[in-house]
């Protein structure tokens, strides 16, 4: 069912093109941040030459899922963070790419092998939890997200139409990995996937801020049975997947859309992973009033390298506040922090792409009440889906990261 959320949202504005050149960073980086609850087990060392393509770790639970470089370059840093998880890998590309022929193509009916094995098994999620899928599971349906996310994201019209075959031949492979249906999620008007091929179906959707969220997708055209899962791809994955099946080579460019912090974007490739300090080109000192984000310019999380599934960055003018305003705030909080309320307000009503009242749900996360949170449908839910909570709520509370608590231990109980 279509949330009236959703139905009363603004239209998505993305960027339309043209494409620009490459960008390519220095330095590269497989962020711990954005696979949640990976225990990795490292491949390469810090010093060790790598080549794109090539494993830097494995899941320690589940050993077949290979992380890789997104490009030639040499190991710079391996970082832990908490519990033993991944923090950072840094790897310093070399000055030239590296030439690389074709290996061979992928042969029908390999294509949970090749994903596996080649590096691009981390594009899906599934669903519930938003977590990477285990080597072994068969999703119910698995919904590819040809639309553009959020404001300033890439129009997917800019990139697909250079694609060719290519995105054709990655949906083959998605098609793979099910018994049940692909959904190709689109904007009303786009005809991507070619018509007529077996479970391979094409759902249109209004260009609606929220719309463009998989969770809207999976809300409107079925939620997973229970027991069962359903998986998301982003539409950019399924064209490397294409590349993959015709060359037998990892592809780790990606389009984005960058926003310069003065109300103009240019869509460009680069790599996975690129430390956006370098995609911004500051003259001088220039970054000292700007912060870096990966993701959306209001939505997104400020950064240092782009996120493993962000098609979008951007350049965020500072706010100075002066040391007498803080003086100020600080005496007039009695010298101590005060939590602040969820207040309610109209700009909520329309923040998530699913139909769960927002209030209650952010108070069930504030205090992590796991019963209250499954009851309104949190569970179905990932970060990307609350970001704009974060941003419109009153009391400073950081919601993806809230959600995120609340889903591990509903799936510790499960």
């Amino acid at each position: 069912m279509i949330g009236l959320n959703a139905i009363r949202g603004r239209r998505c504005r993305p960027v339309a093109g043209p494409v620009g050149a490459l960008r390519r960073p220095g330095r590269v980086a497989l962020v711990g941040a954005d696979y949640p609850g990976l225990r990795p087990v490292f491949v390469a060392a810090e010093g060790d030459r790598v080549r794109a393509g090539q494993a830097l770790f494995t899941d320690r639970r589940h050993p077949e899922i290979a992380f890789v470089a997104p490009a030639s370059g040499t190991v710079e840093t391996v970082a832990l963070g908490a519990g033993r998880g991944l923090s950072l890998l840094l790897v310093r590309l070399d000055a030239a790419p590296e030439r690389e022929s074709p290996v061979g193509e992928v042969r029908v009916g390999d294509a949970r092998a090749a994903l596996l094995a080649g590096g691009l098994w981390p594009a899906f999620r599934r669903r519930p939890y938003g977590r990477i899928p285990a080597p072994d599971e068969v999703p119910q349906a698995i919904f590819v997200n040809a639309m553009p996310e959020r404001d300033g994201a890439p129009d997917p019209h800019a990139v697909l139409a250079e694609a060719g075959a290519g995105f054709d031949r990655g949906l083959d492979m998605v098609a793979e990995l099910t018994g049940g249906p692909v959904f190709v999620c689109q904007r009303r008007g786009a005809a991507f996937a070619t018509p007529g091929r077996e479970r391979i179906r094409t759902a249109h959707f209004a260009d609606l801020a929220a719309a463009g969220l998989s969770s809207h997708h999976i809300d409107r055209l079925g939620a997973p049975l229970g027991g069962q899962s359903v998986w998301t791809v982003g539409w950019q994955d399924v064209v490397a997947m294409g590349e993959l099946a015709r060359t037998g080579r990892y592809h780790g460019q990606r389009v984005i859309a960058f926003h310069d912090g003065r109300g103009e974007a240019a869509l460009f490739p680069t790599l996975l992973g690129a430390e956006l300090s370098d995609l911004a080109d500051l003259p001088g000192d220039a970054g000292a009033a700007f912060r870096l984000v990966s993701g959306a310019r209001i939505e997104g999380r400020e950064a240092r390298f782009l996120g493993r599934y962000d098609t979008q960055a951007a350049l965020v003018p500072v706010r100075r506040v002066s040391f007498f305003d803080r003086l100020a705030k600080h005496l007039a909080a009695g010298g101590k922090p005060r939590p602040k309320p969820i207040l309610p307000r109209a700009a909520l009503d329309t923040a998530l792409p699913v139909a769960i009242p927002p209030v209650p749900l952010m108070r069930a996360l504030a205090i992590g009440d796991l019963e209250a949170a499954e009851r309104l449908g949190a569970r179905g839910l990932v970060e990307e889906d609350v970001a704009r909570l974060t941003h419109l709520c009153t009391s400073g509370s950081d919601y993806g990261r809230l959600l995120r608590r609340v889903l591990d231990r509903m799936e510790g109980a499960a």
